[in-house]
């Protein structure tokens, strides 16, 4: 009996709903929350498919205590992953949670266990990840390291780190001109990058992803994400029926690995820059915004460029 709890969250998808809970079905844990948007109106045959993703959750053959949060009509999954976690953290202090594409490996959970255990009072550490985009790059010389980014494919929290959440981000507006923001942010392309995004958290304009808004507000808190050396969880959701990652990506269906059976744990909490360098770039697109890079993608900007250093001439 796995004693943390889980958090499940589905949709319209059983057949990646059926992946990731016959995962879950293994470890039998003994507090399980489901969390399910409903239908969309303007999609036929949704009704069917989000029915058929919630039948999965009923052949449960084990002792456990289940929780589910259903909507009968869809209302976005921001506005649902929000409000269901804030339902979950009503009745517990630290929960597990993954999404139907998010298939883990049995070490994920044990992971986040010890992690959830034994930082559970370090008000440093806001988020437990089971993703690792470093392309086999081992940092540092422990079983994790620490970054300033919180992938969700697979993650854990805690009730104290939840209870920062804000949907618009309302801080945003005077941090964004802050020292605090630039020196959190020193290169300017990554900087740019996330302004970009956060403006539209801020603007209302990002209604769709939680996980943008997650972000702000635990860079904002100083929160630091634990981060596997080994990649524990990979995101079989990126295809035709997904509603927003249609197209391939490069850190989709990344290979599970595991972890030796003993942790070993950072003596010091410092935030590995090599580590969130090498993410953004390879992660977020980053390396396609540098020059010369994106100069060879888009020449009007090679123009441009040219026309600068030649004006500097005169």
């Amino acid at each position: 009996m796995f004693e943390i709890p889980v958090v499940f969250i589905i949709f319209n998808r059983p057949d990646h709903t059926k992946k990731t809970f016959d995962i879950i079905r293994k470890l039998k844990p003994f507090q399980l929350f489901i969390i399910a948007d409903g239908p969309r109106l303007d999609f036929p045959g949704d009704e069917k498919k989000c029915s058929a993703a919630r039948n999965v959750i009923k052949d449960i053959d084990w002792n456990c205590k289940v929780f589910k949060n259903y909507e009968k009509k869809n209302i976005g999954p921001k506005k649902k992953i929000t409000t269901g976690l804030n339902w979950v953290f009503e009745h517990v202090d630290q929960a597990i949670i993954l999404e139907d594409d998010c298939l883990a490996g049995s070490d994920f959970f044990y992971y986040c266990q010890e992690l959830l255990n034994y930082y559970e009072n370090n008000d440093k550490i806001w988020l437990i990840t089971g993703n690792n985009f470093q392309n086999g790059n081992w940092r540092g010389q422990d079983s994790y390291y620490f970054s300033k980014y919180p992938h969700t494919w697979g993650w854990a929290t805690w009730k104290r780190a939840w209870a920062h959440y804000t949907n618009d981000i309302p801080f945003w507006n005077n941090w964004k001109v802050s020292n605090s923001w630039k020196e959190l942010m020193p290169d300017k392309v990554e900087r740019k990058f996330w302004e970009k995004i956060f403006d539209q958290v801020y603007s209302g304009q990002d209604t769709y992803a939680f996980d943008y808004a997650w972000v702000a507000n635990i860079w904002y808190h100083k929160g630091l994400t634990a981060t596997p050396n080994i990649n524990l969880v990979k995101n079989i959701g990126h295809d035709i029926h997904a509603s927003s990652t249609k197209l391939p990506s490069d850190i989709a269906n990344v290979n599970i690995g595991k972890l030796p059976e003993t942790l070993k744990h950072p003596k010091i909490i410092k935030l590995d820059l090599e580590a969130d360098k090498y993410d953004f770039n390879n992660s977020f697109g980053g390396r396609k915004l540098r020059f010369p890079y994106n100069i060879i993608l888009f020449p009007r900007r090679l123009i441009m460029f040219i026309l600068r250093k030649i004006k500097r001439l005169f």
